[in-house]
């Protein structure tokens, strides 16, 4: 068959093919619709010393780099997960919690991702920082008053965030009296100082020794879902649709071919 003669085929079973390829991208974006959707959360944590702690050293770097992935291991134990789930109330085997656990470590670097999954954003986001807090403790175990230096840590993270959330709801309002520009600045002021608090808490957490580990990047809720994705299903919905039909229209125009008589 020549060009034409396809392309006649085709117009002339487009019948078939334009209302199969329809239903079946109707039928994906109701199904994948359906589907629930799976989010991911990732935290991002640093194995050593500090890059600017006066006692920096090449022979650090290295343990830190050997260290980094069996700290990446122990996340995904049971005896990590078994406390993660309880310390989040989830009813949930550590077995199958694993599934929704995946670390990434670059070669030869000192950084862990956790990777956490979850059906909601913010379920995401509190199971990888769970994991990050829980490997951290565990990496502060007999450190003396690590522990207690992380704590604080912590708590001026909590305070970071109510104190740059007020400071926020004013300024979005726009005019501001001259009472509420005063407050604006002693939230500024505050801000900075909480900062400068907590970066040199956590470069003297980093600092100690080549096994110290932090969390540089907590983990925020997702503002897009990892999967199921809706635009592959229903592209391949429609593609598959699409194949299907133009076969049947093949096979539907060969056997309407007259066959040649024999003999």
């Amino acid at each position: 068959m020549t060009f034409r003669e396809h392309l006649a085929l085709l117009r002339a079973g487009s019948w078939l093919i334009v209302p199969s390829i329809v239903i079946a991208v109707i039928v994906a974006i109701v199904i994948s619709g359906t589907l629930p959707r799976r989010w991911e959360a990732r935290a991002t944590l640093y194995v050593g010393q500090a890059l600017t702690a006066s006692s920096f050293d090449y022979s650090s770097l290295l343990a830190s780099q050997l260290l980094t992935p069996t700290y990446a291991r122990l996340v995904t134990t049971s005896e990590v997960l078994e406390a993660v789930a309880d310390d989040l109330g989830l009813d949930v085997e550590p077995e199958d919690l694993a599934q929704r656990v995946l670390t990434e470590v670059p070669p030869g670097g000192t950084l862990i991702a956790i990777v956490a999954g979850a059906d909601t954003p913010g379920d995401a986001a509190r199971l990888a920082n769970a994991l990050g807090r829980e490997l951290v403790s565990r990496a502060l175990a007999g450190d003396g008053d690590q522990a207690e230096i992380e704590a604080t840590a912590e708590r001026l993270a909590g305070e970071i965030d109510a104190t740059r959330g007020t400071l926020l709801d004013l300024l979005a309002d726009g005019t501001l009296s001259t009472s509420e520009r005063a407050t604006v600045e002693q939230l500024q002021l505050r801000l900075t100082a909480l900062e400068q608090t907590r970066a040199s808490i956590t470069d003297e957490l980093a600092s100690r020794s080549p096994n110290a580990v932090t969390i540089v990047d907590p983990a925020q809720p997702p503002l897009f879902p990892a999967g199921p994705s809706r635009f592959l299903i229903t592209g391949v919905a429609a593609a598959s649709a699409a194949a299907i039909s133009v076969a049947l229209v093949y096979l539907i125009a060969g056997l309407r071919r007259p066959r040649p008589p024999t003999g």
